[in-house]
Formats: structure tokens, sequence, C-alpha cells
């Protein structure tokens, strides 16, 4: 097996100040985590257990000025958050990059540590970092995300806009879980962020990490 190899980069301005560690920290792998994905429209979701709650929210992304699609983007958006009491980790597979999603999750209170975008070639991770609680049988609503994602050659930088779309999140709910009863909303909204991001490859059985 290949040692390790570092990749001098050049740097942007938005790296400047960005402590070492805490970059080399957010190169993660799955380990033993649990991976949810979002629910499916027409799910039969357990609304009634009463350890589990939902997270609603929807994302909207452009990569370099243009806004990425259903479909389209060629990464797979993964968010990986901890149960701030037990320290659980479950990773988010599959979250969409232009719509709505629901979450069905145990309850607990839980930190975003990191957001990465990868596929068979590379990933891009930030720690973006947010929070929210999962309350039983209830619904957290997390607001509309608007990410735009800036990238050069290893170097990026992730910035998101929260915005408060209620009605529109009440139909998403609606199309994902139908019109069944459905759970009391609680608006959580995070607050916009902005956070850099580093590029992970493999080329030739060696991974490739930034920064230097």
């Amino acid at each position: 097996m290949k040692n390790l190899s570092w990749t001098k980069v050049r740097f942007s301005r938005h790296w400047l100040g960005v402590p070492l560690i805490f970059l080399l920290g957010l190169v993660v792998t799955m380990g033993c985590v649990t991976v949810v994905t979002p629910l499916k429209p027409g799910t039969e979701a357990p609304l009634e257990a009463p350890d589990h709650g939902y997270v609603l929210g929807r994302v909207h992304l452009q990569w370099n000025g243009k806004p990425q699609t259903v479909g389209q983007f060629p990464f797979n958006m993964k968010w990986r958050i901890t149960d701030e009491k037990s320290g659980t980790q479950l990773v988010i597979d599959q979250v969409p990059v232009d719509g709505p999603f629901v979450l069905n999750l145990p309850v607990g209170s839980y930190r975003l540590t990191a957001v990465s975008f990868d596929n068979g070639l590379g990933m891009w991770q930030t720690p973006l970092p947010t929070s929210f609680t999962v309350r039983p049988k209830e619904c957290t609503y997390v607001g509309t995300w608007d990410l735009t994602m800036q990238t050069e050659f290893f170097s990026g930088l992730l910035t998101r806009q929260v915005r408060d779309q209620q009605e529109q999140a009440e139909q998403d709910m609606r199309t994902i879980i139908g019109d069944r009863t459905r759970p009391p909303m609680v608006a959580q909204l995070g607050a916009p962020g902005q956070s850099p991001m580093i590029l992970t490859f493999q080329t030739e059985g060696t991974q490739l990490t930034s920064p230097p």
C-alpha cells in the first residue's frame, strides 16, 4: 500500500488564516457510521415512532456560477452529522442539489460537521457548521439553503444563505409523505455561513489531498 502523498497547491485569499490542523481534520473516512438517505415521495415512514422525528429542507446549488439540477451534477452530496449527546455519527447520502429533502432521524441534537461532493475521481469537503434538534413526532424545518460553490484546482469556497419558505416547505412535505397526518413543523433556521473546501482525489492508487 502506497504512503499518502501531499501535493502543493496555490492558495486563494480565502485560505489565509485557516489552521492546517483544522483542514486536515476534514479529511474523514466513512468508518463505522450509519448511512441515511432522504425519504422518497410516497415513503411509508413511521410517523408514530416515539423516538424519531423529521428534518425538512431544500437545497439549491450553484457551482462556479452555474445552477446545478437533479441528474446533471457530477458529484454525490453527503452530510456528516453527529449526535451531540451520544457522539453517534450519521452520514446523510444523496442529499439533493436542487430540491427538497425529508429525513427521518432518531431524536437528538445534531451538528453538521462536514459536507462533501464526491465522484469516482475525487471529493470536495468542507465543514459548513450548523446544528438542529430532532424532537419526537415533530418536523424540524431548516429552511432553503442556497449554496454557492466556487472552486479552482485544489482550493475552493462554499457559501450558504438560508431562506424561510414555510409555504413551500408544507408543499414539499405533502409531496414526499403524502396527505397523511403530518407532524407539527418547528422552524430552526441556520445562520448564513462560508467555509473553505479541500479536494482529495485518487491517482494511480495514491490518495492526493490539499493543503500541502
